[in-house]
């Protein structure tokens, strides 16, 4: 049975040194719609704070006080485990796990792609890196998602599904009814008796948009929609990914320019589950009420989003340079402030691999 209880994290700033120090203050609270936000207008946390400049921890006497400080170690995958562009492996992945489990640590993966379920990432960390993991130590977004859903929207009625084959089947595992997953079985039209022809489901209590190759002008429609209706919730797996560069002169659109397409289209805003907002933790407490909040740290390679989320929930982070921030970037933003700054700089958990 899932537990009806998610945490929120209350994130007060102390400086101390040249890192951010954030006093964590979580209260538990039952879980329901009463409770959330209004669910059409969730502020975004990213507001922009005074910080020095983060600790390199390359220098491999400085990352023992790593496994010293912290119990908990919360991984991104695209940019940290491997590349960003899905396929390049990275080295030392591995020891890595291996070492900080073999030290007592709980070791959980944090992802915002929401391509895939869990079980497509139990098989990729064995093919990629070859470790081994539990699904109940993979928080995906499209999870978190379905928890959210089932746990804390308690939807009774269908679900209407602008996302992946992974999104689908983490709603079908929780008991979900949801529809809308591949090519719009509706003839393309944009005309108006041709529209209104299209058959909408009255039992949709909710929309779903998260990445989604057969995006397409109906299922824009028919997601704006429904959610004409005000109590029909709509949920976003994540809002800030909107592209990625896979090669010169070639731009893959994400989750994100869906997400703002539907946004626009039906004037509403979302609940969003992914990183930097609080909801992976949300999922992650439920499963491990155990976790000392202050004795946690997040790795990740973007300022936008994994280390924003660590700011958002109160915990340390460690940003790798890896994926999709340089050491350019880094510094930028440490000049315009447009992001929140991490703790730690790591070149890549390689470097933390060949410690343990």
């Amino acid at each position: 049975m899932i537990p009806q209880l998610v945490v929120r994290g209350l994130t007060s700033r102390l400086t101390c040194r040249n890192v951010a120090v954030r006093k964590n203050e979580f209260k538990w609270y039952h879980a329901n719609a009463q409770q959330e936000p209004p669910l059409s207008k969730v502020a975004h946390p990213l507001t922009p704070q005074p910080w020095l400049y983060p600790m390199n921890l390359d220098d491999s006497s400085d990352m023992s006080r790593i496994l010293h400080d912290y119990d908990t170690f919360l991984f991104d995958c695209d940019g940290v485990l491997w590349g960003i562009d899905h396929f390049t492996k990275f080295g030392n992945v591995k020891q890595c796990i291996e070492g900080l489990r073999k030290n007592g640590k709980k070791v959980l993966f944090v992802t915002n792609n929401s391509m895939h379920s869990r079980s497509v990432y139990i098989v990729k960390f064995k093919e990629m890196c070859n470790f081994e993991a539990e699904a109940e130590d993979v928080f995906s977004v499209n999870y978190a998602t379905a928890l959210y859903l089932k746990s804390i929207a308690k939807i009774k009625g269908k679900i209407y599904v602008i996302g992946s084959k992974g999104l689908s089947d983490e709603l079908d595992s929780l008991g979900l009814k949801s529809f809308g997953y591949g090519m719009d079985p509706d003839t393309i039209s944009d005309y108006r008796d041709d529209l209104l022809r299209q058959r909408l489901d009255p039992d949709v209590e909710a929309v779903v948009v998260g990445f989604d190759i057969h995006i397409g002008y109906n299922k824009i429609y028919k997601a704006a929609s429904y959610l004409s209706n005000p109590d029909c919730i709509y949920i976003a797996t994540n809002d800030l990914e909107t592209r990625v560069q896979l090669g010169p002169n070639r731009i893959q659109p994400l989750t994100g320019v869906l997400t703002h397409a539907v946004n626009v289209a039906s004037n509403r805003h979302p609940v969003v589950i992914g990183k930097p907002y609080h909801h992976l933790m949300s999922c992650m407490m439920t499963t491990y009420p155990e976790i000392n909040i202050n004795r946690t740290v997040m790795i990740g390679d973007s300022l936008k989003t994994d280390i924003g989320f660590a700011a958002n929930i109160g915990v340390d982070s460690i940003l790798v340079l890896s994926g999709s921030t340089t050491k350019a970037d880094l510094e930028k933003n440490h000049e315009c402030r447009d992001y929140e700054m991490p703790t730690y700089i790591l070149s890549s958990i390689e470097k933390l691999g060949e410690v343990l």
